[in-house]
């Protein structure tokens, strides 16, 4: 969900750093347009729709805050998935802060190598869609 933003952001000036003073004003700058005109939650809602008409069997939002999460999940009656790497770390933003604070439906521990996590995300695929 924050793509639209990181856009937004480039072109007031923001270089892609990911300091935790970067993080705090992507979550700020999103949270100014979600309350401006919810173009955040738009734009990603009709990025999903497309690819779903476009045939696309399963598709993954990355959206990190609990009211975005429980919108999404309103709008395409998905799952909610928390993929977990190490520790939770205090970032003085909302957005990566509250990450956890939400009951999903499934959570994946990512702490192995990337054949492990690849072996996973193909068990999840299948078991999505009832294989």
């Amino acid at each position: 969900m924050i793509d639209y933003t990181k856009q937004c952001a480039a072109k007031l000036g923001w270089n892609g750093a990911k300091e935790d003073k970067d993080r705090r004003f992507l979550s700020n700058l999103k949270d100014a347009l979600t309350a401006w005109d919810d173009s955040p939650f738009l734009t990603t809602c009709a990025m999903a729709h497309m690819a779903i008409k476009e045939g696309c069997e399963i598709v993954f939002i990355d959206a990190r805050e609990p009211d975005d999460i429980d919108r999404l999940k309103q709008a395409f009656s998905c799952l909610t998935v928390l993929v977990k790497r190490g520790g939770q770390k205090d970032y003085g933003n909302h957005a990566d802060d509250d990450v956890f604070n939400y009951n999903y439906d499934i959570v994946i521990e990512n702490n192995g190598t990337l054949d492990e996590l690849r072996a996973s995300a193909e068990e999840f695929v299948k078991m999505t869609k009832g294989e």
